[in-house]
C-alpha cells in the first residue's frame, strides 16, 4: 500500500511540474482577455481544427451536397429531409455560403450552427403538434364513449 502511494505521489509531482513548465499554453491566455473577447476565443478555437485545413472543409462540402443529392433523388428521403433537414441543405446549397466555407470558415460553421438550431426547434414544433393532434383524436374516442371502454377506438 506504502509502494502505491509513493508510486501515486511522484506520478503526481511529475504531472505538476510538467504543467507548471508549460505557462505559454492557450488556454492560460484567455485568462487575461475580457469576457466577450474570451467567449470569442472560444468560438474560434472550436473551428480551428476544421478551418485550419481547407481541404478538408471543401471535401467535406463535397461529400455532403454529394449526400444530399442522392437523398433527395428519393422521394422519400426527400420528404424527410424537407420536414427535419431543410434549413440545413438550403444553408449548404446556397453558393454564397459555399463561398464563405473557403473566405471565412468560421462564419461559415456559425450559419451552419444556426440553421440546425433553427431545424431542431422546427422539430420540436412539430412533434408538439403531434402529439396535440393525436390528443385530440383520442378524445373523440373518449367523448363518444363516455369513458366507458371501447378500447379499440383509442389507437
Amino acid at each position: 500500500m506504502c509502494k502505491l502511494f509513493l508510486f501515486f505521489l511522484v506520478f503526481f509531482a511529475i504531472g505538476l511540474t510538467l504543467a507548471y513548465h508549460d505557462k505559454d499554453q492557450s488556454h492560460l491566455e484567455r485568462k487575461n482577455l475580457p469576457r466577450l473577447d474570451y467567449k470569442q476565443f472560444r468560438i474560434n478555437r472550436k473551428f480551428t481544427k476544421f478551418c485550419s485545413n481547407n481541404t478538408i472543409a471543401q471535401t467535406y462540402l463535397t461529400k455532403i451536397l454529394s449526400v444530399i443529392d442522392v437523398l433527395q433523388a428519393n422521394s422519400s428521403y426527400d420528404s424527410i429531409l424537407q420536414l427535419q433537414s431543410a434549413n440545413f441543405i438550403t444553408y449548404l446549397t446556397n453558393t454564397t455560403n459555399q463561398e464563405l466555407l473557403s473566405n471565412d470558415c468560421g462564419t461559415f460553421i456559425k450559419g451552419l450552427k444556426t440553421a440546425t438550431k433553427a431545424d431542431k426547434t422546427a422539430q420540436r414544433v412539430q412533434q408538439h403538434l403531434a402529439a396535440m393532434i393525436h390528443k385530440k383524436i383520442k378524445q373523440v374516442a373518449h367523448n363518444v364513449t363516455n369513458g366507458k371502454g371501447f378500447h379499440e377506438l383509442d389507437n
